[in-house]
């Protein structure tokens, strides 16, 4: 879709897991998000950058050099993701951090303090309450081929992501949730890795899916969503879809987590993926559960009887503001999970 992205067209897409980008999104972002300005902000933090093509490669750095020497050319694919890794963006820029968040897609949904995410379920006091963003991810252009490993391995979330492009272009293959199963089949027996058994999680595998293994996988009917991310586009992942990113150019991009409604069903059925490989839970799952399951509790006698939202009037607003309407049902489905 071009420019913008309405709740109705957020919602027809979201139903059925299936991802997309928005084109040269409006608002835009209004901070500098060029390396430069970047460098002019972040200063002499320290970080640790890795290498794309060589798992075993780690450097500390300043933040500031390395975005500097960003297009430079260099023998290595050098990346810095999660950042900050210690602490939450705004404690580093606040202003930055600010502009994100202004500048997302269906804020309701995708931003920080959105009326339906139900990440805004944790309490504001909760000590354990994930970082869910946004983060920074500076990566130098991948190599092309099937000699390339990509700048994103093909992974995971338990989360509904959204990843904005402040500069450069990168390629993505997402594929549907429903197809995780048959693609960790193929991926495992590609790896053959023998400290990895039958329960591994894809993440696991630090897997790049070459273009030939994609020909391999179309042949086998498991054909995902390829698209190229330029400067102002805005992509969004719903949750258990695999994913994959490698980068045409240098790029600079800003990514948050978020959980929409429709999302509570992939998202548990990552949540059993990660306990039974004993991944670490980012999101605190069941407990984000717990929390909407309480809430819902708390105001139960005030949901409308009938889902008909035109004939209810307007739904009443639970803790943090969101409709309580597009909780009851997902919530009261699991619950028991937790």
């Amino acid at each position: 879709m071009s420019q913008r992205c309405f709740l109705g067209d957020f919602d027809l897409l979201w139903d059925h897991g299936i991802p997309f980008v928005v084109r040269d999104h409006t608002p835009w972002l209004r901070c500098d998000w060029s390396p430069v300005g970047l460098a002019d902000v972040l200063g002499m933090d320290w970080c640790k950058v890795v290498d794309c093509e060589d798992a075993d490669y780690l450097k500390t750095t300043t933040v500031d050099e390395f975005l500097l020497g960003l297009d430079e050319k260099n023998d290595r694919v050098l990346k810095l993701k999660d950042y900050p890794t210690d602490q939450r963006f705004k404690s580093k820029s606040f202003i930055l951090a600010r502009d994100f968040q202004l500048a997302l897609p269906v804020p309701a949904y995708s931003s920080e303090d959105g009326p339906l995410n139900l990440t805004n379920f944790f309490p504001v006091n909760y000590s354990n309450a994930p970082d869910l963003g946004p983060k920074m991810y500076v990566a130098m252009a991948s190599k092309s081929g099937d000699e390339g490993h990509g700048s994103t391995h093909l992974h995971i979330d338990i989360s509904d992501v959204v990843n904005i492009m402040a500069r450069g272009e990168a390629l993505w293959h997402v594929f549907l949730s429903k197809d995780a199963d048959r693609l960790k089949e193929y991926v495992s027996a590609k790896c053959k890795a023998p400290w990895l058994n039958d329960h591994s999680f894809l993440n696991q595998y630090n897997k790049y899916l070459t273009p030939t293994e994609l020909a391999e996988l179309k042949d086998l009917g498991i054909v995902p969503f390829t698209f190229l991310q330029h400067q102002e586009d805005v992509v969004f992942i719903p949750a258990g879809s695999p994913h994959q990113v490698s980068n045409v150019t240098p790029c600079v991009k800003l990514a948050a987590d978020f959980l929409a409604p429709q999302s509570l069903e992939r998202c548990s059925i990552v949540n059993s993926l990660m306990h039974t490989s004993k991944s670490d839970d980012v999101l605190e799952f069941g407990y984000l559960v717990i929390h909407c399951w309480m809430a819902l509790s708390r105001h139960s006698k005030s949901l409308p009887a009938s889902p008909n939202i035109s004939s209810s009037g307007p739904l009443p607003k639970i803790a943090t503001g969101v409709p309580a309407m597009a909780l009851s049902s997902s919530a009261t489905r699991y619950a028991i999970l937790v």
